[in-house]
């Protein structure tokens, strides 16, 4: 692709102003090969790079590789050929709303293990609120990347 449609391609995306271009430099980002729609997952094969004219705020709020994108999901429809917003992917959940999941509490020794309930989607390292089914309590817990959660003192 040559410079002059490089330029089109990120006047048509309105990704840079004139004054941006002086401070601007022609990179490789990852555009989707096909439209991937919301809550499709992601895998790496649906990614191809094309150029484009970035500039520092570019490189802070797009995608500027596909590592790691296998874990993710689409939040938005992603069109072909377009670079990728990062607030238009996110992790995928480790642990899901509603669907029960082994917690663990250990501290001192003494290590108690149940179920609880999120209230909320939650990736590996995140801390969600979760309900005790039994008793209706509300808490926080941690998720860890199994989908487990840890409450508590650990």
């Amino acid at each position: 692709m040559g410079r002059i449609a490089v330029i089109s391609a990120v006047a048509a995306l309105g990704l840079l102003l004139p004054a941006q271009l002086a401070m601007a430099e022609v990179m490789p980002l990852p555009v989707p090969v096909r439209t991937i729609y919301p809550n499709d997952e992601l895998q790496d094969g649906d990614f191809a790079t094309k150029e484009f004219i970035v500039n520092e705020s570019i490189k802070r709020n797009y995608l500027l590789d596909t590592e790691g994108v296998g874990k993710s999901v689409a939040l938005r429809v992603l069109p072909a050929g377009k670079p990728v917003m990062l607030r238009a992917i996110k992790r995928k959940a480790d642990a899901r709303k509603g669907q029960a999941a082994i917690a663990r509490y250990a501290e001192g020794g003494i290590e108690i293990q149940g179920f609880l309930v999120p209230e909320q989607d939650g990736s590996a390292g995140e801390v969600i609120k979760v309900k005790n089914p039994q008793t209706g309590v509300t808490l926080l817990a941690k998720v860890k990347a199994d989908g487990s959660l840890s409450v508590g003192g650990n």
